[in-house]
């Protein structure tokens, strides 16, 4: 952890005021991040771990440019040679402005809305740029720990979902662009019930804009024992008044959502092995998300569709799914 010493060196290399205060975020998982007070203000400092430096430049050029587009995202801030990325004592770190906001835990139907609007107007901008296009690939879907996921007794339900990702999507038909790829509760700052800002950017890639739905939609409402398909529905029809999705990008939803559900419960078996001080959290998490998985099953592709987007399946078209 840095020291109120090394708070000053950093900040005599940068033009946002001298030294105050500092506090250290203990809730983050990738990199060391502190809440900084200078004479001019609060700041959000990164020290950055395990990271490449291309990725991490290209990441907050990216930052930039929605900022620059009005979208709520942080603002970086360059150092008195114009960098928004440097090293101090041999760490790679970052200064970004501080933007008001929690991280809540459960979305009510109206911020739901809200933060649909402005996913939906970066996905448009994001399309027309060329942002990530280097990147062009097609998306990778990963089996997760195998061992743990038998031992909950969802392998069967995994491998289902891998034969159906690979034989039911037609992924040509899926838009593409750069995403945020994390469009968690905790990387969304909300004040007054309004999206404040997008923040960590770490996991951006060129990937599926339906892949980002996916995200949000499994964090957001699909909750202890329930499946919000109200606010599902809430969602995508304020999404689609700035992108149209076809409905091979519908169909693809349901499944990328359950390959997210999946993909939580690997977050906290991953990190359980790692943080045994966080370990009563962790095997919450893991309850949690198994029970998650479980509650979607029970709900077919077919069903989602009809409730959530009104969609009726034609199996001759599509085969039995």
């Amino acid at each position: 952890m840095l020291n109120k010493s090394q708070f000053k060196t950093i900040l005599s290399t940068y033009p946002i005021g001298e030294y105050k205060e500092h506090k250290y975020l203990e809730d983050v998982f990738e990199n060391d991040v502190y809440i900084l007070k200078t004479t001019k203000g609060k700041y959000i400092l990164k020290v950055l771990r395990n990271i490449k430096v291309g990725d991490m430049k290209e990441q907050l050029e990216l930052i930039d440019f929605l900022y620059s587009k009005g979208l709520p995202v942080v603002k970086n801030i360059k150092d008195r040679k114009g960098r928004e990325i440097s090293k101090h004592g041999g760490k790679w770190l970052l200064i970004q402005g501080f933007v008001e906001g929690t991280c809540e835990q459960d979305f009510d139907k109206k911020l739901v809305k809200n933060i649909a609007g402005h996913v939906g107007k970066m996905h448009k901008i994001l399309l027309k740029s060329k942002f990530g296009v280097q990147r062009k690939k097609d998306h990778v879907y990963k089996k997760r720990n195998l061992s743990s996921i038998k031992k909950h007794g969802l392998d069967k339900i995994q491998n289902e979902l891998f034969k159906e990702l690979n034989e039911r999507i037609d992924r040509s038909k899926l838009k593409k662009a750069r995403i945020h790829s994390d469009l968690t509760n905790v990387n969304l700052l909300i004040k007054d019930n309004k999206l404040n800002a997008i923040i960590d950017w770490d996991d951006s890639d060129y990937d599926y804009l339906v892949y980002e739905i996916a995200i949000f939609l499994a964090h957001s409402c699909v909750r202890g024992k329930q499946i919000h398909r109200g606010k599902i529905k809430i969602f995508m029809k304020e999404y689609q008044k700035h992108v149209k999705l076809n409905e091979e990008e519908k169909k693809a939803i349901y499944f990328l959502m359950k390959y997210r559900l999946f993909g939580i419960l690997n977050w906290y078996l991953k990190y359980i092995k790692s943080h045994s001080e966080r370990k009563e959290m962790l095997e919450r998490g893991i309850k949690r998300s198994v029970r998650r998985i479980l509650k979607f099953e029970k709900v077919g592709v077919e069903d989602f569709l009809e409730k959530c987007f009104y969609i009726f399946f034609n199996f001759n078209r599509y085969g039995r799914i």
